[in-house]
């Protein structure tokens, strides 16, 4: 308890943080237990605060103790784990978005589509973590569709538009415009698609499918106001 309150305080300060997250990794790999979850997640939570996870001198660390963290996503309670997810979607799947690798790509696709319906489960969750989680999807799908115009992206990432157009309900009205867009964006090049072109897959498409229907779990990754829509 004396090494998870020194974490708290320290994974709050930009200065401190390389140092402790060494530590804090350290302590997720080898000593977690559920017993010592609850008081470790209040140091997570410190980091968490700070926001500093897209700091560029920082951004590897955030990457590295939140993976490990997800890795043991069992040690900690459910209501903790669920939290835990959020994090792990801004600071690890976040940058998992942003590659060029198409196996990577669809799998962290995946990830997030899973993530989409328990963002809204408001049998468990209140309102300021339901709104943390989906500002934190909208945050990482907006780096994914920066990858749509390429072919490999579109399969995964117009499941993913799907599932978040079906959620509009659970977002702001300024999410809910950017999901209609991406919506919109989708329906059109599928448009474009049958008009043009017969409507066949190309190989990178078919490869996407393929991987995207391979099962994936979500690891290692109340209400909310509601907003109707226009």
């Amino acid at each position: 308890l004396a090494l998870t309150e020194r974490l708290r305080r320290l994974l709050g300060r930009r200065k401190k943080f390389l140092r402790a997250a060494a530590v804090a990794e350290r302590f997720a790999r080898e000593d977690l237990t559920p017993t010592t979850a609850a008081p470790f997640f209040t140091a997570l939570e410190a980091a968490m605060e700070a926001r500093c996870e897209q700091d560029k001198d920082l951004k590897a660390a955030y990457y590295t103790l939140f993976h490990v963290c997800a890795e043991q996503r069992e040690m900690f309670p459910e209501h903790l784990a669920r939290r835990l997810d959020t994090f792990v979607v801004r600071t690890v799947l976040s940058d998992d978005c942003n590659t060029d690798d198409s196996f990577q790509f669809a799998k962290t696709i995946k990830k997030l589509e899973l993530l989409v319906p328990s963002a809204t489960d408001t049998d468990t969750d209140d309102d300021r973590w339901i709104a943390e989680r989906m500002e934190g999807l909208l945050a990482a799908s907006r780096i994914a569709f920066r990858s749509y115009r390429w072919p490999w992206a579109r399969v995964p990432l117009n499941s993913l538009a799907k599932v978040l157009y079906g959620s509009l309900v659970w977002m702001t009205p300024q999410e809910q415009e950017q999901v209609k867009e991406w919506w919109a964006m989708v329906q059109r090049r599928q448009t474009e698609r049958v008009v043009g072109h017969g409507g066949g897959e190309t190989s990178f498409e078919r490869d996407a499918k393929h991987w995207r229907q391979a099962d994936i779990s979500i690891r290692g990754g109340g209400g909310r106001e509601y907003h109707p829509v226009n």
